[in-house]
């Protein structure tokens, strides 16, 4: 059902994938193309995040995106730049709360288009 773009490894700028994964963002597609986006640990350096970051600024706006959260959270700074960027991704944002989500993790679900 979902593919992976690259999966489990650490960020690799040298990569063809417009998406970077590594073990705290993980970025997949459904059958529809939707990515889904996983963040599973403590929020820590944006530079862990750019993947994510770079989805939101290029995903088209037909696309939704579904980010699957399960973190106690997390560093503030990072999570306001995810935050804002979130703001100005163009396509509809669905956070998924998929166990405990606080501080920082509750700011990402707080700033998606919808949750459930």
């Amino acid at each position: 059902m979902y593919q992976t773009i690259k999966n489990y490894t650490d960020a690799d700028e040298t990569s063809s994938s417009p998406f970077v994964n590594n073990r705290k963002v993980n970025i997949f597609t459904d059958d529809e193309g939707n990515p889904h986006v996983y963040i599973t640990e403590n929020i820590g350096s944006v530079v862990e995040y750019l993947g994510f970051i770079r989805l939101l600024n290029t995903v088209p706006e037909d696309v939704i995106v579904h980010l699957h959260i399960n973190t106690v959270g997390g560093d503030m700074n990072t999570t306001t730049q995810i935050k804002h960027n979130m703001k100005l991704c163009k396509a509809k944002i669905i956070g998924h709360v998929e166990g405990g989500v606080s501080s920082a993790g509750t700011v990402l679900i707080l700033a998606c288009d919808d949750y459930v």
